[in-house]
């Protein structure tokens, strides 16, 4: 016949068992990895969302080069306090804006990475749930173990009813 479990002390048992403890632990920090790889996804579509206010900071600078007329008060402006003309800075312009785009697309592609290697991370996060569960599992099955009374080896003679 068996006996009722104490649900609290077999708990208290696997919750201060090392194996359980160990796999607990490793799970614990998988997670927190796939946490951290979809803060990344965020950072990275961040950078994304600022790359493109500069780019269109730089067209609208760029656009607003391409009406300055040659020689007109805003060129002489430009010419005084920058040392380069409207025409100039409309190239600069044009040049930063190319350059912006290309970060923008190398950004993409880390939002991209990032995503995958989140969804990896995730994936084998789920998959160690099954690990975490069977350790439980055992460690349970010790608790049971100890609770039943130690058995005779085979070899040990039996104690005699003198």
């Amino acid at each position: 016949m068996t006996e009722a479990i104490d649900r609290q002390a077999q708990s208290q048992f696997v919750d201060e068992d090392k194996g359980y403890k160990l796999v607990l632990e490793r799970h614990q920090k998988m997670f927190a990895a796939a946490n951290e790889q979809n803060r990344q996804i965020l950072i990275e579509g961040r950078k994304v969302a600022q790359a493109v206010r500069l780019i269109d900071i730089c067209i609208e600078k760029f656009c607003a080069c391409a009406d300055v007329a040659e020689s007109s008060d805003e060129d002489k402006a430009l010419q005084q306090y920058t040392g380069e003309n409207a025409e100039s800075w409309f190239y600069e312009f044009e040049q930063s804006k190319d350059l912006l785009q290309e970060l923008l697309l190398d950004q993409c592609s880390k939002v991209l990475t990032a995503k995958y290697k989140a969804k990896k991370m995730r994936e084998e996060a789920h998959l160690h749930c099954d690990q975490l569960h069977a350790a439980r599992k055992e460690a349970e099955k010790r608790y049971v173990a100890s609770l039943q009374p130690a058995k005779r080896g085979p070899g040990r003679p039996k104690k005699s009813a003198a």
